[in-house]
């Protein structure tokens, strides 16, 4: 059904990705999700994040259900919507999974108390 040799993969993370991984796992608590399990980057009109620490999910847009990508844990999405009004994908859980969904303005909140971001200069 989809072509999964188009994973987006990287064998290593900036040391500032894997201290934002670690800083939120220790704060919120890590949950469980099945293959197939869908979440919706906006929550009651607040933008999230979901951070993925072990699994694989797709990403797909909503309008027209077009996968634009696979990945695979540790990754991070949605801080790119943070500049649109309305979220425009959808993450799709491709195996068992390990993730922390949580609000872009409060991960913005705990990485710029800890300077997590302003060192690897992720956003402007």
């Amino acid at each position: 059904m989809y072509d999964y040799t188009k994973t987006l993969y990287h064998n290593s993370h900036p040391q500032e990705v894997e201290d934002i991984f670690n800083f939120i796992k220790e704060i919120c608590p890590v949950k469980k999700g099945r293959a197939g399990q869908r979440f919706t980057l906006q929550q009651n009109n607040i933008k999230m994040c979901l951070i993925l620490y072990q699994g694989t999910c797709i990403i797909r847009r909503i309008k027209d259900s077009l996968v634009l990508s696979t990945i695979k844990a540790p990754n991070m999405v949605g801080l790119y919507d943070l500049y649109h009004e309305k979220s425009e994908i959808q993450v799709i859980a491709n195996s068992d999974i390990e993730f922390r969904l949580v609000s872009i303005e409060e991960l913005l909140k705990y990485t710029d108390q800890q300077a997590l971001l302003n060192k690897s200069n992720f956003l402007p």
